[in-house]
């Protein structure tokens, strides 16, 4: 078993009502509720066989409720990061990021302002795969498992299907 982190962003409930953090105190996996500009997050840490299946057992207590999820996060990381999370200089990192150290380092996901920015998902499996990664019992959500399980939620509001959104990924 592995476990994986990840963000769930759901539709805006009342930081009051103690009724959601009681609800997911009680199911199988980690959850906390944060707040950050009026959009609310559910981060998860849930034990399961595969990125699937820990995104299916959230979404699947997610659905007792009268919650609606928004997006999986997309967890995106920086220079800084990638320095911090694998303990070396900002400029090994830099270094990695530009090709010049450590060959295959996956490509950026996305810009951020002047910064680029790359799923963490993707840096860590790099990572494990040059033996750089710590020893870690948690990994990311792979990044393909949220955009389709994105995908799958986007089409279902532009089609104004009311079924629920689950992810079938073959692994």
């Amino acid at each position: 078993m592995q476990t994986y982190f990840f963000d769930v962003e759901i539709e805006e409930l009342d930081r009051e009502d103690e009724t959601w953090i009681d609800f997911f105190a009680t199911r199988s996996f980690s959850a906390m509720f944060s707040w950050m500009d009026f959009q609310t997050y559910l981060s998860c840490d849930v034990e399961a066989e595969t990125p699937s299946e820990a995104l299916e057992m959230v979404l699947t207590e997610i659905a007792k409720t009268d919650l609606s999820v928004l997006r999986v996060v997309v967890d995106l990381i920086g220079v800084q990061d990638i320095a911090i999370d694998y303990s070396v200089s900002r400029e090994t990192a830099r270094l990695w990021a530009n090709g010049h150290r450590r060959n295959g380092f996956p490509k950026r996901y996305t810009q951020v302002g002047n910064k680029s920015a790359w799923a963490r998902s993707d840096v860590h499996a790099w990572a494990v795969k040059n033996n750089l990664a710590r020893e870690a019992t948690e990994q990311p959500l792979p990044i393909d498992v949220v955009e389709m399980f994105n995908g799958d939620l986007a089409r279902s509001r532009i089609g104004n299907e009311l079924r629920p959104v689950t992810v079938s990924l073959s692994e």
